[in-house]
């Protein structure tokens, strides 16, 4: 999607009902954002 609209900034964003610890880490040095919502 990037190459397609260079001008244009992205952020992923992962939505989850529960997340992992080291998926938040894994996020973190990645460079995107883990949302637990806590229900389905």
């Amino acid at each position: 999607m990037q190459i397609a609209h260079p001008q244009r900034a992205f952020l992923p964003v992962l939505v989850r009902r529960q997340a992992h610890y080291l998926t938040n880490r894994m996020a973190q040095h990645m460079g995107f954002y883990v949302i637990s919502t806590k229900r389905q």
